[in-house]
C-alpha cells in the first residue's frame, strides 16, 4: 500500500515538476504506518506488556488441583508469545505426604496442566511444604 501511495506521490511530483505531491505522498506513508503501528498493538498488547492469561482460563486452572494439594496460595500467569505462556504456582501440600510423594503431585499437577493448556509452555511449582512428616516424628 505504501509503494503505491509513493509511486503515484512521485509520478505526480514529476507531472507537475512541484515537490508537493511527493511531499504530501511521504506524510501519507507516515500516517499508513501509525495506523498499521496501532493495530498491531492494540492486538499484541499482551506480549508487550506482559500480560498474563485472562480470569476464566486462570479458573480453570485452578479448577485442576490434583490430589495431595491443600491450596493454591497464587497462580502468576505471563504471555512469552501468541502460544506461549509462562505458569508459576504456589501451592499448599498435605502436610502428611512425604518429599516423594509430594514430588509425585508436583510432577501430576504439571503434567495435568500442560494437558490441559498446551500454551503452557514453562511451568514452576513451588511448594510450601518443606518438611518431611518422617523428619518430625525422629527430632
Amino acid at each position: 500500500m505504501g509503494v503505491i501511495i509513493a509511486f503515484f506521490g512521485i509520478l505526480a511530483s514529476r507531472a507537475s515538476r512541484s515537490a508537493y505531491p511527493d511531499a504530501i505522498a511521504s506524510m501519507l506513508i507516515g500516517i499508513l504506518l501509525l495506523v498499521v503501528a496501532y493495530f498491531l498493538i492494540r492486538e499484541r498488547k499482551e506480549l508487550l506488556i506482559g500480560e498474563g492469561v485472562g480470569p476464566r482460563i486462570q479458573r480453570e486452572m485452578r479448577a485442576g488441583e490434583c490430589d495431595g494439594v491443600e491450596e493454591i496460595l497464587e497462580l502468576l500467569t505471563l504471555q512469552t508469545g501468541p502460544h506461549g505462556v509462562l505458569v508459576l504456582i504456589d501451592a499448599r501440600f498435605r502436610e502428611d505426604l512425604t518429599t516423594l510423594e509430594t514430588v509425585d503431585v508436583i510432577r501430576n499437577m504439571d503434567q495435568s496442566l500442560r494437558a490441559r493448556f498446551p500454551d503452557a509452555k514453562r511451568v514452576f511449582i513451588e511448594s510450601q511444604r518443606v518438611t518431611d512428616p518422617a523428619e518430625k516424628t525422629t527430632k
